[in-house]
């Protein structure tokens, strides 16, 4: 069980920023969940109670056919015939108990995607209208559950049937043989104790396949993840990125999610080891794209991504990571401390490592506020600290974490100017002998980046230094920060 948990965890975290965008959380770990217990019960049912039940018709059958060979073989017809019924009905069963698995994800999911959003349930009003969608949902549980609960009842009834019929039968054969002095009491005696044996076993039979045959359905959802490939993963012949110094090259990138929705077209770029770069552009422009690209959470449609000289779709996504630190626009931090938290960026990190770090990053002055300090835990996704003091941890993380590339998404966007300025001189820092690519819509902190390349669907519109383009005319650039600088002029 522990096997196939870890299987289950190692492998869905495998799989690619498509799916975890197109699947609620708690459906995966509902899922996850239930392919272990799936699985486990029917171990146990393939062991404690279909297995006996062989064994116990084996026996008899074997006993019977010496006694009297008609009633052996009418002892094996019946067992085959039962077998096959429960069989057929199980398998008919089988696509309603997977829907009402898919219905108890649902319930699962929704519940788990409400309590997430409960502050937008609270300040929108939500709260009976969600109660409501939330009953709908549970209503079709139940009538899933009611359906697949009475058919089993029909089952059973048949069976019992079957049995009584049997009964009836060798009750009858038995009597005329005993008449004709081909048995004796004791062997009449032992054939109806053997066949009610049988009845009680073949009574369980039919619950036996249905909890099979409903376990299997459960641990479906899940083994079918794990049969479903990953969009990105390593080549057969990846090999580790060497010698990372980080210059990074765009040859003729383009990457769209559709044929209708393209979103990098034709992209050219170089980047020079230890140089410092910011995307700037409107929203949606691929700012953000070039960067997930670089990282492999996606792989570009045409052309390539190089790091110094190697393919990064040709090396593991473990080394091609592991020379990367990304701080996203908004830092999402697991319910573990503070220490635990920054020291992410780097496990095997010292106690004073992370100290510095975090001083580094004006962390530090925030966690000295709280009682348990480094040791306080931060609650889900972060929600105990503020989106500047979240900020603030991530850069912590990736000064902890000290690899040749950094990427700065939008990283100060949730800090105020006072935070900012403070946390400017950590930059700095951090930012010295490493390739630096900074995606910013606040200009003021970009103007001392050594290149800043305007984007305006997904291609290049201009690029230079910041002096250089405030000084072009008609610049894309010069636009944006004139309205930063002057503000929009109301008519």
């Amino acid at each position: 069980m522990v096997d196939l948990s870890s299987t289950a965890f190692s492998y869905l975290h495998g799989h690619s920023v498509y799916f975890f965008h197109n699947n609620f959380v708690g459906s995966l770990v509902k899922k996850v969940k239930r392919f272990v217990d799936g699985y486990n019960r029917i171990f146990g049912i393939l062991t404690w109670d279909l297995l006996p039940i062989l064994v116990t018709i084996v026996v008899i059958f074997s006993v019977l056919v010496q006694r009297s060979p008609m009633f052996g073989v009418a002892v094996l017809v019946y067992a085959v015939a039962m077998i096959g019924f429960n069989y057929a009905f199980s398998q008919f069963k089988l696509k309603y108990d997977k829907q009402r698995t898919e219905a108890h994800t649902k319930w699962t999911g929704h519940l788990a995607d409400t309590i997430t959003n409960y502050m937008n349930v609270q300040f929108f009003n939500g709260h009976k209208r969600e109660v409501k969608d939330y009953d709908k949902i549970q209503d079709k549980v139940r009538r899933l559950n009611t359906f697949t609960w009475q058919r089993g009842d029909l089952n059973e009834g048949v069976q019992v049937l079957i049995i009584i019929g049997l009964e009836f039968a060798l009750f009858w054969g038995a009597i005329g043989l005993w008449q004709q002095g081909l048995l004796s009491v004791g062997d009449f005696v032992l054939i109806q104790a053997y066949v009610i044996q049988l009845a009680h076993k073949f009574w369980g039979i039919g619950r036996i396949m249905r909890d099979y045959y409903e376990s299997m359905s459960e641990a479906n959802e899940m083994t079918e993840i794990l049969l479903m490939p990953h969009a990105i993963a390593d080549s057969k012949s990846a090999v580790p990125l060497a010698n990372v110094s980080g210059g990074i090259v765009f040859d003729d990138v383009s990457f769209y999610y559709n044929k209708t929705r393209k979103i990098i077209t034709k992209f050219d770029l170089a980047i020079t080891a230890k140089q410092s770069i910011a995307f700037v552009g409107p929203s949606g422009a691929g700012k953000s794209t070039l960067v997930k690209l670089i990282l492999r959470m996606h792989d570009v449609s045409k052309g390539k991504i190089l790091i110094d000289g190697q393919k990064v779709s040709a090396v593991t996504l473990e080394s091609l990571r592991a020379a990367i630190s990304y701080v996203p626009q908004t830092p999402i931090l697991f319910h573990r401390t503070l220490m635990e938290n920054i020291r992410y960026g780097k496990p095997d990190a010292t106690d004073e490592e992370v100290y510095r770090a975090a001083k580094l990053a004006h962390c530090d002055e925030f966690i000295q506020g709280f009682p348990q300090k480094y040791e306080t835990y931060v609650g889900e996704r972060g929600v105990k600290l503020s989106g500047g003091e979240r900020q603030r941890v991530a850069i912590a993380r990736a000064i902890l974490r000290n690899v040749p590339i950094l990427i700065l998404d939008e990283a100060t966007s949730s800090l105020d100017s006072e935070s900012e300025h403070l946390i400017q001189d950590a930059l700095d820092h951090l930012m010295k002998d490493k390739t630096v690519i900074v995606i910013a819509h606040r200009l003021s902190t970009i103007m001392k980046m050594d290149r800043i390349v305007v984007i305006e669907n997904g291609k290049i519109v201009e690029q230079g230094t910041h002096k250089q383009l405030i000084r072009k005319r008609k610049g894309t650039y010069k636009k944006l920060w004139e309205f930063q600088v002057g503000g929009f002029i109301g008519k």
